[in-house]
């Protein structure tokens, strides 16, 4: 299997999941809170964010079997799995919990980086020194606009860095 696509499939691809992974879910959620499913699009009922995650994990599964005749790289199925078991953690989670979304998809960036270079056997300190340094922003964001405590901005990043690393390192 090669890395890289052929134009056709990246057009596929990428039309793909701007659908199903951005514009479903916005769609989604926008109709939500008109129907009174939701009570704001910030997510701030335990209810609501579960809903809205187990949603957007629905689209995640449908994306996956769009693209399943596509041969993708093991790693992109990999990458694509970890998402979903955070998507779907995050949603069970959430039942109970208040977790951080944003930083649990910082977690997945960075646990895709440590993965990268233990399997590879390389060290980019540059790469993961520049994932830290957004993780840190969208953090202290997430603690400054008091969306979040910080148990659960580390909870979530741990969620998305060990669902990514261990689908990638199960997987591939």
């Amino acid at each position: 299997m090669s890395l890289f696509f052929s134009d056709s499939l990246k057009w596929r691809f990428t039309v793909s999941l701007i659908i199903t992974t951005i514009l479903g879910p916005v769609l989604s959620m926008y109709v939500m809170k008109r129907r009174g499913m939701i009570a704001d699009l910030e997510m701030q009922q335990l209810r609501g964010r579960s809903i809205i995650f187990t949603v957007t994990a629905l689209y995640y599964i449908i994306t996956f079997m769009m693209l399943w005749d596509i041969e993708m790289p093991r790693v992109m199925n990999g990458l694509f799995i970890g998402m979903l078991i955070t998507l779907i953690l995050l949603a069970i989670i959430s039942l109970k919990y208040k977790i951080s979304a944003h930083t649990a998809a910082m977690g997945g960036l960075c646990g895709l980086l440590l993965w990268i270079f233990s399997n590879y056997g390389i060290w980019e300190a540059s790469w993961f020194m520049a994932a830290m340094f957004l993780t840190a922003i969208v953090a202290s964001a997430r603690l400054l606009l008091q969306a979040h405590s910080l148990d659960e901005v580390g909870s979530g990043y741990l969620l998305g860095g060990l669902s990514v690393f261990f689908s990638l390192y199960i997987l591939v």
